[in-house]
């Protein structure tokens, strides 16, 4: 019988954290923040939820289940913590020390649950377990899989001996799986991004959110210089962006008013695309990286029953029908002009949106992905 462990572990990325919210809050604040960083990272608690859900039983832990995250941790001692920062990597019985508590909680939770299989989800991070800890998991029986998300010309020089250890690897893009599968890993499983209904879904916001969040035209994320790039032709009288360092951009600077705001959280981009007409989706740039093109925006915004515009790449026939589930431009005049139609025909906007919705909900979701999982590592199994 499957029983599955999901291990998310990001030593460097954790202590990072604590030293930042050390510097950001006061002292007499900081007993706010422990459960902040503890529900930080959800991943694992998201595909844990949906894989009980499917009937599979699951355990779930992470790094901040190590403590480090409790509030007499977080209040005391600001200066150690720098100096762990600091010297993480430097340090090698620091490390070592963070990787042996690693190791000895997931080989407790597999005795103590009879777990048959152990996913590591560190995305591009391998600090968490050692190679020979993988191996002596799969020594017991245990099925194991590391979770990869980041480039490998990028990554660090053991990072092919430590995706070669494991029965396979887990990988959202499929750029990556060639290049895994090209350095000699027992097998990859490609999955990709999916949606949390839980958090993204149509709404019937508020006159209050209207006010905040309602948008002709919006657009949700991170500045990069290809995404300025992709939405600068379009009419700023009906353009709407939230996200970091767009002060900064040359598009904002001629059009201050675009700018409604910098980072949201899930619950407020729900509510963004559900009362924009049209929501647009860049990558920037990242499918040139060798990441993921279908990043989780691209299953989000249909799930909230918004119509979306992404770029055009050969994937996006994998998980939607271009034209009846969603539109793509290949240039920012194209952009420019496909959005002057589609809001000029509702009808047409309508019926795309409702396609995207029932293609989203239907096979996008966090359960599908984890439906998919179960059923690979119960093929290992047997």
């Amino acid at each position: 019988m499957l029983r599955a462990g999901l291990f998310y572990t990001r030593w460097r990325i954790l202590i990072d954290r604590i030293v930042k919210a050390q510097q950001q809050r006061p002292l007499l604040a900081r007993r706010s923040l422990s459960k902040e960083l503890r529900e930080a990272n959800t991943l694992h608690e998201e595909w844990g939820r949906a894989l009980s859900e499917i009937g599979v039983p699951c355990v779930t832990f992470s790094t901040e289940d190590a403590g480090l995250t409790s509030d007499w941790a977080l209040s005391l001692f600001p200066f150690l913590w720098e100096q762990v920062r600091r010297n993480y990597y430097k340090v090698p019985w620091l490390r070592e020390s963070c990787v042996r508590s690693s190791e000895a909680r997931v080989h407790h939770a597999v005795k103590k649950h009879r777990l048959s299989s152990v996913m590591f989800i560190h995305n591009d991070q391998i600090d968490a377990v050692s190679q020979g800890f993988i191996e002596r998991l799969r020594s017991e029986g245990v099925v194991t899989a590391i979770n990869w998300g980041g480039p490998l010309n990028l990554s660090p020089a053991n990072a092919v001996r430590y995706l070669r250890a494991a029965d396979f690897v887990v990988t959202c893009s499929s750029q990556l799986e060639a290049e895994i599968r090209g350095i000699g890993a027992r097998d990859v499983l490609m999955l990709p991004h999916s949606v949390n209904t839980r958090t993204y879904k149509p709404l019937k916001p508020s006159a209050e959110d209207r006010a905040r969040f309602g948008a002709t035209v919006s657009f949700v994320g991170r500045h990069y210089p290809s995404r300025e790039e992709a939405i600068c032709k379009i009419d700023p009288s009906v353009l709407s962006i939230w996200g970091p360092g767009w002060e900064r951009s040359e598009l904002v600077r001629r059009n201050p008013s675009v700018l409604r705001g910098g980072s949201v959280s899930g619950s407020d981009m729900c509510k963004i695309i559900n009362l924009s007409r049209i929501s647009l989706n860049s990558h920037g740039g990242t499918t040139d990286e060798g990441l993921a093109f279908g990043n989780q925006r691209l299953f989000e915004i249909p799930a909230c029953a918004g119509f979306q515009f992404v770029e055009d790449h050969p994937d996006v026939d994998r998980y939607f029908r271009r034209g009846s589930e969603i539109e793509t431009f290949s240039s920012p005049e194209e952009l420019a002009e496909k959005v002057r139609y589609y809001l000029a025909d509702d009808t047409a906007r309508d019926s795309i949106r409702r396609a995207g919705y029932a293609r989203a909900i239907s096979d996008h979701t966090v359960k599908c992905r984890m439906k998919t999982y179960a059923e690979y590592v119960s093929k290992k199994i047997s």
